[in-house]
């Protein structure tokens, strides 16, 4: 995928940046204690005085001046009422984790930084809420989650801090074949092994992203059963009928709810405001 430079609306004082909190937390948990984090005692604060430094060190390459910060549920996602088998595979929180990651999101606030999120709603729903809600003023998401590049357009980017790499529409479609507003019919396709979404067997990468340019969405594929058929094999359109149903679940699955009752962002308001990278250090240096 090619590199995209940093957009010129990203640079501009009225920028959001909503992070995607966890993505943090959990490569701190690799850096300080790669496999031996299910060891570690739930009293080690190393890792979230890292992820401290790791958000700052954005503040400061970023020059942030509005962020808002976005949490996964620590309950299970309504996803789990669906598909039992969403993200079943995943393991639980290490105990050190459990233990230090709500005082890591306290520091924050008490350096003054929006800690957004609901139970069983997930942080990708938490930052697609924030996204959709906002007033005319761009955003910067930051997140190395694949599934978020559903957001991006024109006003709308997603910078991933781990590679310093910024994605755009152009990025998204270099990566899936298929435009950003396509990638959850695309999953429902192809599924997504790291999250339990099942998707359709057989069906990989290329074809589902030829059948997209073809057809636009599932729902057009699916309603034009003769076109369908002369674009795949017998056996591949065979397949592709019998799972329709989980297709559309996986789909269901990959798209992000809106939560009603998510906060508005707005710039008229200092609620947004970024402290000074170092006051972030400060307050998650503190921790341990």
């Amino acid at each position: 995928m090619d590199d995209v430079s940093c957009p010129d609306f990203v640079k501009q004082p009225d920028c959001v940046f909503v992070f995607d909190a966890n993505a943090f937390l959990h490569r701190a948990m690799h850096v300080c204690y790669a496999d031996r984090a299910p060891t570690i005692a739930p009293t080690d604060a190393a890792f979230v005085k890292h992820a401290g430094k790791m958000i700052a060190n954005v503040l400061h390459a970023l020059n942030v001046r509005q962020m808002v910060v976005a949490l996964d549920s620590t309950e299970h996602s309504f996803r789990c009422d669906w598909y039992p088998a969403y993200k079943a595979q995943r393991k639980p929180h290490t105990p050190v984790f459990a233990a230090q990651a709500p005082r890591f999101f306290d520091a924050l606030r008490r350096a003054g930084v929006m800690v957004v999120g609901e139970a069983r709603y997930e942080a990708d729903d938490v930052i697609a809420s924030m996204v959709m809600a906002r007033r005319d003023f761009p955003v910067c998401i930051i997140s190395s989650d694949k599934d978020l590049l559903q957001h991006v357009g024109s006003d709308v980017v997603m910078y991933d801090a781990m590679k310093d790499v910024f994605m755009d529409a152009r990025a998204a479609e270099e990566k899936f074949g298929v435009c950003p507003d396509q990638i959850a019919d695309y999953l429902g396709l192809v599924g997504d092994p790291g999250d339990g979404i099942p998707g359709v067997p057989s069906v990989g990468a290329k074809t589902a992203a030829k059948l997209l340019r073809k057809f636009g969405t599932l729902d057009a594929m699916y309603a034009v059963h003769r076109d369908l058929a002369t674009a795949l094999s017998a056996k591949q359109f065979a397949t592709v009928m019998e799972h329709q149903e989980t297709a559309l679940l996986s789909r269901r699955l990959a798209q992000p709810t809106i939560w009603s009752e998510c906060p508005k962002l707005t710039c008229e308001t200092d609620g947004l405001r970024a402290p000074e990278p170092i006051h972030i250090r400060r307050v998650t240096e503190a921790l341990g």
